[in-house]
């Protein structure tokens, strides 16, 4: 529903990238998604007014499994807010883009109908109530949902599950995978450098796993290091099957840099405290 090849071919050929990012979530996921989104397709249009090709881009974090931070949604009704949850979702059980919904959305839609009589939010329904069916994986249903939502407005929406996403960043995976140990360093210099300005470390450095983990099925697991470096048939099994591994929290956003060209990315507070802790080793990588 969100045809995307104009904005492609301006990409291949060096337009200006805008990114942003963020986990699917039940009915579009939180505000932060949406505002993320028109911060995004804004900045788009704001280049192209003056000139320039750009592109934007919106990075469905689907490989995460913190499956209760995805399991919600809330919708203004009235001077109430209504909230639907899927019962049982517990993190690690499943990748959050594969994980089928249950029909709580479908049934939290229906009963709002009641609540928000008026014919946009009648059609603002119909739409989530298509998009977030019962048995629908949680991923396609958040990336329909915002495909619609976002039409015209300039912006890919990217699926991190794509296999092709994992063999087009393979090159530059692999590069941070054979100096590990030197990313190591440069993690540990950005976490003293926050330190000493007083700050809380965002991200949790374990030089004893690697920064990606391996997709077995619709699961993902660690996989060790050896004394803090990546081993070698590790390096062999990625140089053949890149779509089996999934980056971590702070790999994630140097690989979609690395793929994409990002020129200006859009960032939550989390991310852009990651993105501190982490500016050293994006001169290793």
């Amino acid at each position: 529903g969100n045809p995307v090849e104009d904005e492609l071919g301006q990409w291949l050929s060096g337009a200006d990238v805008v990114v942003t990012g963020q986990q699917p979530g039940l009915l579009g996921g939180p505000l932060l998604t949406l505002v993320k989104a028109t911060a995004v397709a804004a900045e788009v249009r704001r280049r192209r007014a003056a000139g320039r090709h750009a592109v934007g881009f919106l990075w469905l974090a689907t490989a995460d499994d913190d499956l209760p931070e995805m399991a919600w949604g809330r919708v203004a009704a009235g001077e109430d807010i209504a909230e639907v949850r899927e019962p049982g979702w517990k993190r690690g059980m499943a990748l959050g883009g594969c994980n089928p919904l249950s029909s709580a959305c479908a049934e939290f839609l229906a009963a709002l109908r009641s609540q928000l009589p008026g014919e946009n939010a009648g059609q603002a329904i119909d739409l989530a109530a298509r998009c977030y069916a019962a048995g629908t994986p949680l991923g396609e249903a958040t990336a329909t949902f915002l495909g619609h939502l976002l039409v015209g407005a300039g912006v890919v929406l990217l699926d991190a599950l794509e296999p092709e996403i994992a063999r087009a960043a393979a090159a530059f995976t692999s590069h941070v995978l054979e100096e590990l140990p030197r990313c190591w360093e440069a993690l540990e210099a950005g976490g003293e450098r926050l330190k000493a300005n007083g700050w809380t470390l965002p991200l949790r450095i374990s030089p004893q796993k690697l920064p990606v983990f391996r997709r077995v099925g619709d699961r993902r697991e660690s996989v060790a290091t050896v004394k803090r470096a990546c081993a070698a048939k590790i390096l062999a099994e990625h140089a053949a099957h890149p779509e089996r591994f999934l980056p971590n929290a702070w790999l994630r956003p140097l690989v979609a840099d690395a793929l994409l060209g990002t020129r200006v990315a859009f960032l939550g507070g989390a991310e852009l405290a990651y993105h501190v802790q982490t500016e050293d080793v994006r001169a290793v990588a």
